[in-house]
């Protein structure tokens, strides 16, 4: 049926993508003011960066790009700037449905998937992960590694969404509005942390 590495990984997945960084605060956003459909959209954006990451370390790519110096400073400048701007856009966004209507464009699962991509944090924490269960592999890449960590990511990313569009439904338009501020500063703060890195 399934095997035991497969099993593994899908744990592996949901544990590297339930601490709530800017990523999860990003999506957490983005349920609150767009609804759940572009919460699972950017969740599943979000487990799909976790499989590439898982595919590239099992093909022994991860280990160039991230020994790549330049690369890695340019992904991690890149990265910390657009959390910068997407959680200044939270901030200001207005909690009015004009305000929500013109944020829709450009906040989706590629967006986050890009963002996604350029975090060395992520590439570590599979590198790790795959070293962790490197003997279970019976040769070839591992494809179980992959798949499971895919479903194990996409299964946490769309728990986390179902949870904020239900907490959607319970907020008024005024504390919505301080849970945008609260979700824009904390993104804010992490892209200002990432870049203080390099």
């Amino acid at each position: 049926m399934f095997s035991a590495l497969f099993v593994k990984s899908v744990f592996l997945g949901a544990s590297v993508a339930a601490p709530i960084g800017p990523i999860g605060m990003m999506v957490l956003q983005r349920t609150l003011k767009l609804g759940l459909k572009k919460g699972l959209a950017s969740g599943l954006g979000v487990a799909l960066a976790d499989m590439i990451c898982a595919a590239a370390v099992s093909a022994g790519i991860a280990a160039i790009l991230l020994q790549a110096g330049p690369l890695a400073w340019l992904l991690k400048l890149a990265g910390g700037a657009y959390l910068v701007g997407i959680g200044i856009r939270a901030w200001k966004a207005a909690a009015d449905a004009a305000g929500e209507a013109a944020d829709l464009k450009g906040e989706g699962a590629l967006s986050i998937l890009l963002l996604t991509l350029t975090n060395p944090g992520t590439w570590i924490a599979y590198a790790g992960a795959y070293a962790a269960i490197q003997s279970d592999l019976s040769g070839g890449w591992g494809l179980d590694y992959v798949l499971g960590v895919g479903l194990g990511s996409g299964l946490w990313w769309c728990f986390l969404s179902l949870f904020a569009g239900w907490l959607r439904t319970k907020l008024d338009q005024g504390r919505r509005e301080v849970m945008y501020r609260v979700s824009g500063a904390i993104i804010i703060f992490f892209g200002i942390w990432g870049v203080l890195q390099l």
